[in-house]
C-alpha cells in the first residue's frame, strides 16, 4: 500500500527528473537568450508599471513581465543556436514592436543580449533623471564629508581630554617645587619638636 508520504516523494522525484534538463540548460549561454529594453510613449514619459509579453508573430507566447518605474523590462527565454534572426514581437496593451534575434550561433561563450526600446525618451525626462543622479551623488558626497568631519573633531576632543587627564594626575602626585619644599621644612621641624619632647617625658618619669 502507497502511503502519502510514498506518494509525496514520487512528486517530488518525478518533478525534479522532468525539469533538471531545463534548469541545466537556462544556465549554458547557448540555451538562453537575454531582451532588455525600454518603452517610451508617444509624449517622451517612461511607461512605468505596464504588462508586456514577448511572443512569435503567430502569437505564441514566450515570456510575460511587466515595465518597471522608468519603463524598463527584461526577458531570459529559453532559446538555442537555430534561433539566431528570429523574428518575435513585444506588446503592451495598444503598443507592439516587432524585432529580431542577432546573435552569433558559433559564439558559445558570450552572453547573448538584445536590447530593443520602444520609442524615445524626452529631454525633459532625461533631464530630470540626470538631476536626481547628480544631486543624489552631490548629497551622498556631502553625508560621507560631514560625517568624516564630525570623526575628526570627536578624535580631537578625546586627545585634549586625555592630555588633561594627564596632566592633572602628575600635578596632584608631585605638586609644585615650592610645595615640595615647604611640605619638606614642616615635616623637619615636626620630627625635632617630636624629638626634643621624647627625652624630656623620660627624665620625669626617671624623677
Amino acid at each position: 500500500m502507497i502511503t502519502p508520504m510514498r506518494r509525496l516523494a514520487v512528486f517530488f522525484v518525478t518533478a525534479l527528473v522532468v525539469h533538471a534538463p531545463l534548469a541545466t540548460a537556462l544556465h549554458e549561454v547557448d540555451h538562453r537568450i537575454t531582451i532588455r529594453g525600454a518603452i517610451y510613449q508617444s509624449d517622451g514619459t517612461p511607461l512605468s508599471r505596464s504588462a508586456i509579453s514577448v511572443a512569435d508573430p503567430d502569437g505564441s507566447v514566450l515570456g510575460i513581465t511587466k515595465t518597471g518605474r522608468t519603463g524598463k523590462f527584461q526577458f531570459v527565454l529559453h532559446l538555442h543556436d537555430e534561433d539566431a534572426g528570429r523574428m518575435l514581437v513585444l506588446r503592451s496593451g495598444p503598443i507592439t514592436h516587432e524585432f529580431r534575434l542577432p546573435f552569433d550561433p558559433n559564439d558559445r561563450r558570450t552572453e547573448r543580449i538584445v536590447r530593443v526600446s520602444i520609442g524615445e525618451v524626452s529631454p525633459e525626462v532625461r533631464r530630470r533623471a540626470a538631476i536626481r543622479t547628480g544631486g543624489g551623488i552631490v548629497l551622498i558626497g556631502a553625508l560621507v564629508a560631514a560625517g568624516a568631519l564630525l570623526i575628526v573633531r570627536k578624535a580631537g576632543r578625546r586627545g585634549k581630554g586625555k592630555h588633561k587627564r594627564r596632566a592633572g594626575g602628575t600635578g596632584k602626585k608631585q605638586g609644585s617645587p615650592q610645595r615640595q619644599a615647604a611640605g619638606a621644612g614642616a615635616r623637619s621641624a615636626a620630627s625635632g619638636r617630636a624629638g626634643h619632647g621624647r627625652p624630656g617625658r623620660s627624665r620625669s618619669k626617671r624623677r
